[in-house]
């Protein structure tokens, strides 16, 4: 070939209408080889990284060098124009080298301008080229492209701007759209796709493009502006335009891997399939190609059968098996076309994820409360262990707080729901749901908030009480509507002997206030229990009862009864033994009863003994007036007075009963620190009211002298007399005739009086018939009659240990 002068090339280069052929031909230099080593793009921007390959270029060292020049290749030389070096060469193996592109200078007007590459084994002088003849590269400036976006297959109006006049002297610009490297020469070929192209403005710089159709997938393509629209027209340069797909919305965006899976697949307002009558569809675990493929590598194909065209917007899809890798998720593209040929272009895509769907086999515990609140742990197998991935419900409401452990357990927290059995599971995740039926049990249960204990003292106690379904309850006075009773174990209402119920109420909680369908609020008084019958208070004064054939046990406190006489309703009552040798101590009550034949003792029997009698039912503590002892009560009032042996606080509780002036049944609810008084449950009926004799007394003298009985010892002076001080006491009397008083007198007395003065009375006390101490169940009924249980529609809650109230002390 030959050689061709520089001035020549020159020329050559300076028009964009010149052949780049030819002018790549002139770069050839005379005596190199015929082959050409090759690029990997022949064209490129500044800032570009392009491979050069041939088997020649495995003598490069590790750092070759490589310079582009417009003449023709020589020795290596430190670079100088038209000579520029590469950036960053690099040799990748023995027949490949790499290099960024520096900016070059361009042709005319700043138009794409063709370089020789010529490679070296290292920046040595005088080093001559390897590898084949030097390929040309074409280089050229980005356009600037607004818009720089699009989607696929839809035609679009970019307009391209040049930094320089590169449109100078062009009347009819053409263009191309690729996915490769632009050709240097404008040619419609397989890969390239011509779009028209419009000069615009009087800057020389300017040109409109439109998109074509025929351009789809997803991806960058290259905007290849041309001279003209022939096989001479030289690059002037080129944009990057990027493509996606219109997103399909899929009605389930995830199933299992081992199983097919029937979906839909929606363009929304896009009539995508418009035209369409035999669609494609494509699973890939890459991005859609261009074109239908079926071989490319991770694409799995629907078959036709399970491919159904619904409308113009809407595809029917069976997603085949699609494979996963060590039980993990993958996600998949469904990616849609124009048919399912080679020629078939993509419309649209979706990610779909194809993994393993859990498989629920229990949950523990496999019952619970129907207020919800406890902690369930649900097993299995393939269950996803990142946080949120799991959800689930259990009989239809939502399980709380799921928290994956590992993939064959979970735990969450129970939520609130109607009572009832065999509640379905449902484990939900992105790979599907799986049910596991019968596998829970909402039982009817309570749950108390704040107090869950009281003393039995206490004449009202409110309970917060958390349940479900408050609100068709039907509560009320009479004995068939809806009770809150305080059970010892579960309530059983059933019919039993004498027509008492099974395992009845020893309180219940009355006055309910139903604050919503899930909690209500309700009064308990525990210083009164109910008797055998479950609807009528234990009567602590009931007539004293006769015992016979009773047996003791040395230091123990187990009585034995012959004739089975005891009963729960006995539990407090003082049992005072009729003879004997005291097998049963003075003060004894019965503290319980297991069963009719057999009862415990407060006290241990100091001596073994059989077929002993004893009176039970009588007075527990009795402090007799006329020793200057006794009580004075004042009408209408809650408090009284004791005049010599103090109260304590084992009296709080216990109920008066033959006490003159206060009313049979009236119990004391508490007592001064020094015993001294104490406060009633109800009002005194009348005041203590006597009179005694006073004859004469000096002035401030302690000393009366008149008429005085050992009865009035401990009596109190009232107001309205005019010479002993109103509050004023009788502390004794003497021989009947005189008295000493607690106050000296404020004027003598000359005269015969009989002045008044409230007397103390007998005090007589019986046990109190509170709740025993200990643990009970809150219970709510439908129905509070005897026998209700047997009725269809009959309901109650369970035993929890949310619905257990203690009575204690503290």
């Amino acid at each position: 070939m030959p050689k061709i002068r520089k001035k020549s090339v020159a020329r050559a280069l300076g028009t964009a209408t010149t052949s780049v052929a030819a002018a790549a031909a002139a770069l050839v230099a005379t005596g190199q080889p015929a082959q050409a080593a090759t690029v990997s793009a022949v064209s490129a921007p500044a800032g570009a990284t392009v491979r050069v390959t041939d088997a020649g270029l495995s003598t490069a060292t590790g750092q070759p060098a490589v310079l582009l020049r417009t003449d023709a290749c020589a020795n290596y030389a430190v670079p100088a124009t038209p000579v520029v070096a590469a950036e960053a060469a690099t040799k990748v193996d023995a027949g490949t080298i790499s290099f960024r592109v520096p900016v070059l200078p361009l042709g005319t007007n700043g138009v794409a301008k063709p370089y020789n590459v010529c490679v070296y084994s290292g920046a040595t002088a005088n080093t001559p080229t390897i590898g084949g003849a030097a390929p040309v590269l074409t280089t050229y400036q980005n356009l600037t492209s607004n818009p720089s976006s699009g989607l696929s297959g839809a035609t679009n109006n970019l307009s391209l701007t040049s930094s320089t006049p590169i449109f100078t002297g062009i009347t009819s610009p053409a263009a191309l759209f690729t996915a490769n490297a632009c050709p240097a020469l404008y040619n419609v070929s397989n890969g390239t796709f011509p779009a028209v192209a419009v000069k615009t403005g009087l800057a020389n710089a300017t040109a409109t493009v439109t998109v074509p159709s025929s351009v789809v997938g997803a991806g960058t393509f290259n905007t290849c502006v041309y001279a003209g629209s022939t096989g001479t027209d030289a690059l002037l340069g080129a944009s990057t335009y990027q493509t996606t797909l219109p997103q399909l919305t899929l009605s389930s965006s995830s199933g299992p891997y081992d199983s097919t899976n029937n979906i839909t697949a929606s363009s929304g307002t896009n009539s995508l399939f418009s035209g369409i009558t035999a669609p494609g569809v494509l699973f890939s675990t890459t991005t859609c190609a261009a074109n239908y493929d079926t071989m490319a590598a991770g694409t799995v194909a629907v078959p036709s059968a399970g491919i159904r065209k619904l409308a113009n917007n809407r595809l029917a899809v069976t997603v085949p098996k699609l494979p996963i890798t060590n039980q993990q998720p993958k996600t998949y593209q469904l990616c849609a076309y124009t048919g399912s040929s080679g020629e078939s272009t993509v419309l649209g895509s979706a990610p779909y994820t194809s993994t393993v769907v859990p498989n629920p086999t229990s949950i523990t515990p496999n019952a619970g409360p129907s207020t919800g609140g406890i902690t369930v742990t649900v097993n299995g197998t393939d269950f996803p262990t990142a946080p949120g991935s799991i959800s689930a419900t259990l009989g239809g409401a939502e399980l709380l707080n799921v928290t994956p452990v590992n993939p064959t357990s979970f735990t969450a927290t129970l939520p609130a729901r109607s009572a009832g059995d065999n509640a379905a599971l449902v484990v939900n995740t992105i790979a599907g749901s799986r049910t596991l039926p019968g596998a829970f049990s909402f039982r009817n249960a309570l749950k108390l908030l704040g107090t869950t204990t009281a003393p039995n003292t206490s004449s009202a106690t409110d309970l917060v009480v958390q349940g479900t379904d408050f609100l068709s309850q039907a509560f009320g006075t009479s004995s068939d509507s809806a009770k809150i009773y305080l059970v010892r174990g579960e309530y059983d209402g059933s019919q039993a002997e004498g027509g008492n119920r099974a395992n009845g109420p020893v309180a219940e909680c009355t006055n309910p206030l139903v604050l919503s369908d899930t909690e209500l609020v309700c009064t308990l008084r525990l210083n009164r229990r109910l008797d055998k019958t479950g609807s009528a208070f234990v009567d602590p004064l009931a007539s004293v009862q006769p015992l016979t054939g009773l047996t003791t046990v040395l230091g123990s406190r187990l009585l034995v009864s012959a004739t089975g006489v005891f009963g729960l309703d006995d539990v407090g009552r003082v049992i005072a033994q009729t003879g004997g040798d005291g097998e049963i101590p003075t003060g004894t009550s019965i503290k319980s009863v297991l069963t009719p034949f057999l009862a415990i003792l407060s006290a241990p029997s100091p001596v073994a003994g059989s077929s002993l009698t004893a009176d039970l039912g009588g007075a527990l503590r009795t402090i007799a007036a006329g020793t200057g002892n006794g009580v004075i009560t004042t009408a209408a009032s809650n408090v009284i007075q004791l005049t010599g042996t103090p109260l304590t606080k084992a009296d709080v509780g216990r109920v008066f009963k033959d006490t003159t002036g206060i009313l049979d049944g009236t119990s004391i609810t508490a007592v001064a620190p020094n015993g001294a008084s104490a406060t009633l449950s109800a009002p005194a009926s009348a005041s203590n009211s006597a009179t005694v004799s006073v004859s004469s007394a000096a002035l401030g003298s302690t000393t009366l002298t008149g008429t005085f009985t050992a009865g009035d010892v401990g009596s109190v002076f009232g107001a309205g007399n005019a010479a002993i001080p109103a509050g004023t006491k009788i502390l004794s009397q003497t021989g009947g005739t005189t008295a000493t008083i607690s106050q000296a007198t404020v004027a003598a007395i000359t005269a015969p009086a009989t002045p008044a003065v409230d007397r103390p009375v007998t005090l007589n006390l019986f046990p109190g018939a509170p709740v025993l101490d200990g643990a009970y169940n809150v219970a709510i009924v439908s129905n509070g009659a005897v026998g209700a249980s047997a009725s269809s529609d009959y309901k109650q809650t369970t035993l929890t240990s949310g619905s257990i109230f203690t009575v204690s002390p503290f």
